[in-house]
């Protein structure tokens, strides 16, 4: 397998979710009309690092994760974070709360992710590439006696800890 990594997001797919005017806008540093190739190649790169921490924190190793750079739920999440780190080059945009463009996008990515680490959510190509190393299906049986804490009204343990 290759040692290049993972790509989660791309400039077509960042088009397609806030408009080819609205990246140009964020984009576009030397006033060519054209979004600068190493600004959309830095921000692709972020967003695509921050979903692959995520993934190799719930405990994909990086073979999975190329296999699932294809995978629309975290190319979505990619691209909003994708949106939300180019927003933060435009100062004079944000609102009147101080929110560069498309934050909103970058929290919602992050509350995505979060519930994928937990395992509240799961990536449909799972079933294709196996589960991550941390999710365990069996719980090993333990040899140590419970032992509950004393209570007023039971003194010889079922009480609360």
């Amino acid at each position: 397998m290759s040692n290049a990594e993972p790509v989660f997001t791309s400039q077509r797919e960042l088009e397609s979710l806030i408009g080819s005017a609205r990246v140009v806008q964020l984009l576009d540093h030397d006033n060519d009309g054209k979004p600068d190739s190493n600004l959309v190649a830095t921000h692709a790169s972020f967003a695509s690092a921050e979903v692959e921490s995520a993934l190799l924190n719930k405990g994909y190793t990086r073979d999975q994760l190329r296999a699932m750079q294809q995978d629309r739920h975290l190319r979505n999440q990619a691209t909003k974070l994708f949106a939300a780190s180019a927003g933060t080059l435009r100062y004079e945009l944000k609102d009147s709360s101080g929110n560069t463009p498309f934050a909103e996008y970058g929290e919602q990515a992050r509350k995505a992710l979060v519930a994928l680490k937990k395992t509240e959510d799961r990536i449909p190509l799972e079933a294709v590439n196996g589960p991550s190393a941390n999710v365990r299906t069996r719980i090993a049986p333990s040899d140590h006696k419970r032992v509950f804490a004393n209570s007023v009204s039971e003194p010889n343990g079922r009480g609360g800890f």
